[in-house]
């Protein structure tokens, strides 16, 4: 599925580009509401474009226990204490000083 889903990347990103330009385009008229849709619709897609790998690694798994225990964390943290993301930003861009290149 993942395979599909990488060769079927750049249709995801030329919806998203055209969604985005038709929220923008539609933003000077409030009566319309399709600006804000199709604006939403613009980044959910482009979001999803950016968390699609270019390319399928068979060898590796395509996300570690790591990534999903942190994101655990940051969800559960977040939801506490909101202000916790600041250092919590900074913690984990030095962090991200000492990881080590994949090659």
């Amino acid at each position: 599925m993942l395979k599909r889903l990488v060769a079927q990347r750049r249709l995801i990103g030329w919806m998203a580009t055209v969604a985005l330009i038709g929220g923008i385009a539609c933003w000077p008229f409030p009566s319309l509401s399709i600006a804000g849709s199709l604006g939403r619709v613009g980044v959910v897609l482009a979001t999803l474009w950016l968390a699609i790998p270019a390319q399928v690694d068979e060898s590796r798994p395509p996300i570690s226990l790591w990534k999903v225990i942190s994101g655990l964390i940051l969800m559960v943290a977040v939801v506490r204490n909101p202000w916790i993301l600041v250092p919590m930003g900074f913690a984990m861009a030095i962090l991200s000083l000492f990881r080590q290149r994949s090659r």
